[in-house]
């Protein structure tokens, strides 16, 4: 049995399935988007099965004033020895559509920037809305952030061959499964740089998403469809996949 969820949600998902995927799959990274959520992520880590990130998404960042922040920062600075990864950070421009809004996104990932860098930590990093990834890709570049993790990888073909350049773990989703707009990504994506991930409990790979939330194990799902595109088994896309996902965690 091989494979890794390289990002969920596990407390947004209920009691027990981490047992549950320890029947399918290998390990589990559980990211924490927000603070209110941060405890309860620290105590879902094992350090066996579940890995762990705590960031701020772009969409909960503007609710927090900046000494709620800096007491984030310093509350995840004081739990490093239980974080595989700062994350997720970074801009959203589909939330955030104003200057202002998107110059504070940048500010404020900067400012994870630093504490990863302070950690010797990996970035998750999110990406989302026009110029997201290329903005992203700057900012990444510009604060020498190689390894980085780009979550849920939705960019152009230019971007995808500038983030692989620079060595940035490429992290598709399940949602793969059922947009034939990641069909060319993937055929240009080295297995090498792969990541799997589900973002569960939302992202389901089926097409009918009504009440059916997602789950770490459907991986399997992504694995099937990587190894179509690229000719290889379900079973080496998620063992390579899953070497790809230690490797960028350092887990």
């Amino acid at each position: 049995m091989h494979g890794m969820d390289s990002h969920c949600h596990l407390e947004k998902m209920p009691d027990g399935t981490a047992e549950e995927a320890k029947k399918h799959i290998n390990g589990i990274v559980t990211i924490c988007a927000d603070i209110e959520d941060a405890k309860k992520t620290l105590g879902l880590i094992d350090g066996k099965f579940v890995f762990g990130a705590l960031g701020l998404h772009p969409e909960s960042a503007d609710k927090y004033p900046p000494k709620a922040l800096d007491d984030y920062i310093q509350f995840i600075f004081s739990s490093r020895k239980k974080l595989s990864a700062i994350g997720e950070v970074g801009v959203d421009y589909i939330w955030h559509k104003k200057k202002e809004e998107q110059e504070n996104d940048e500010e404020i990932f900067r400012q994870f920037i630093e504490l990863s860098k302070e950690l010797k930590l990996p970035l998750v990093v999110h990406s989302r809305g026009d110029n997201a990834v290329h903005d992203v890709i700057r900012i990444l570049t510009g604060e020498d952030c190689r390894g980085s993790i780009l979550h849920f990888f939705s960019g152009t073909e230019q971007e995808l061959k500038d983030a692989l350049e620079l060595g940035y773990w490429i992290a598709y989703n399940t949602v793969i499964c059922k947009s034939k707009k990641y069909e060319m990504l993937i055929q240009k994506t080295p297995i090498g740089s792969v990541l799997l991930e589900t973002d569960a409990p939302w992202c389901s790979p089926f097409p009918d998403e009504k009440g059916q939330e997602n789950v770490p194990w459907n991986i399997h799902e992504s694995a099937k469809k990587i190894g179509g595109i690229l000719g290889m088994p379900k079973e080496d896309v998620l063992k390579k996949t899953e070497e790809n996902a230690r490797k960028a965690y350092r887990i």
